[in-house]
């Protein structure tokens, strides 16, 4: 039953405002409607918060419901949403709407405490541990009779269509599996014969064969697709149906969990690239002096995809967070690097195209002399070079 209804447009939330009473347990359900496409793809989150309290739910078909445990105490809770797409590169996340939960009052004897949601990486272990299961499903039925899962589907497509061109008659042992099929003036065949059917030609000699092979005797059970895929089929055709719908449905299931794990668990360790510090060795330098060699030192909070300097890229940072970029090709040339205010700018490129950017500069200023204290016998160099220096932008 769900009590408490959402809605969401855009990055508004509204709704919840229903009166709910505490100790309930594993009863309250909740639904968000979502009217505005911008929500459409996304995987979605509903955090119920109150003082240090907060749960974290991963809605279901945009549904809260009852095995999640949204067991709330009584008092005011504050209720936000947000969604990420699929690269975790955009997020849109909402306001707050409110419930209030009445209190129950004092309860006799003791109650067992509310069971909590699982926190977001419990819920993603549980999505993996399902698929896991289903993983391992698949390659035991596949194990069972076939060499591979593509043996396994071609050896269902066929039994598939004998069964839609006649009637499918499944007995166990030596008889195995045989679709009584008439086509034209060819003979039908019988349980216990040659589980092929000839089209054609004669019965004794066909000239396409179905390949429908015969179940083998003892533990091998009905059918070769039995041993390779059913793992337990009683040869009935509504039984036949069922085992081959599941097995189409579960390597859908298995491909669609795998994908929502991966996609959980990359924006659960996602967070974007920083440039921590980006600096230069040459510091201040007087209006006519030269720099002949520069390193440029960087630091990052994760390694980089590419490191892009003054728009040229420098490539990957091979799993390192901090280096240098040494520049000696103004000296190389004969000239040197920098005789005047230079600014250079650093880009570094995560895995999901996310960049941060710093600059770093080389301040060419001029000399100022000061700290005379009476008037020079000579205006010279001698007597600038005595006083004090300090290099300035300004006089």
């Amino acid at each position: 039953m769900e009590l408490l209804r959402f809605t969401v447009r855009n990055q508004k939330l509204s709704g919840g405002k229903v009166k709910i009473v505490s100790d309930s347990i594993d009863y309250v359900e909740a639904s968000f409607d979502f009217r505005t496409e911008d929500w459409e793809g996304l995987s979605k989150w509903a955090h119920f918060m109150k003082d240090d309290t907060i749960y974290d739910i991963n809605l279901v078909e945009d549904k809260i419901t009852r095995d999640m445990h949204l067991n709330l105490e009584a008092g005011e809770w504050e209720v936000k949403l947000h969604g990420t797409d699929s690269d975790g590169t955009m997020r849109i996340t909402t306001g707050t709407a409110y419930v209030v939960i009445e209190s129950y009052g004092n309860l006799s004897g003791e109650m067992p405490l509310p069971e909590i949601p699982l926190s977001a990486t419990e819920q993603i272990d549980a999505k993996s541990q399902k698929a896991l299961e289903n993983s391992e499903k698949a390659i035991e039925i596949a194990n069972e009779g076939a060499t591979s899962a593509g043996e396994a589907i071609d050896i269902a497509n066929a039994i598939k269509e004998a069964a839609e061109r006649g009637d499918f008659n499944g007995e166990k042992g030596d008889i195995g599996i045989t679709p009584n099929i008439q086509i034209g003036n060819v003979e039908t065949l019988k349980p216990g014969e040659n589980a092929a059917a000839s089209i054609g030609g004669t019965p004794e000699r066909p000239i396409l064969n179905l390949g429908l092979p015969k179940g083998d005797k003892g533990d091998m059970g009905t059918t070769a697709y039995e041993s390779a895929v059913l793992g337990g089929y009683d040869g009935t055709e509504e039984e036949f149906y069922k085992h081959l719908n599941y097995s189409g449905e579960m390597l859908d299931e298995i491909a669609k969990d795998i994908e929502a794990i991966e996609k959980d668990i990359a924006d659960l360790k996602y967070f974007p690239i920083e440039i921590l510090s980006f600096t230069n060795d040459a510091g201040t330098k007087e209006n006519g002096d030269e720099v002949w060699n520069l390193m440029l030192s960087y630091s990052l909070n994760k390694a980089a995809e590419d490191l892009i300097l003054d728009g040229e890229s420098r490539g990957s940072t091979e799993g390192n967070t901090t280096g240098w970029i040494i520049s000696q090709s103004g000296g190389a040339q004969g000239e040197p690097i920098a005789t005047a205010t230079r600014t250079y700018t650093l880009e570094a490129v995560d895995e999901r195209g996310t960049t941060a950017k710093k600059t770093t500069t080389i301040n060419f200023y001029d000399g100022i002399y000061y700290g005379c204290t009476e008037e020079p016998a000579a205006v010279d160099s001698a007597f600038i070079l005595s006083l004090t220096k300090k290099l300035s932008g300004g006089k």
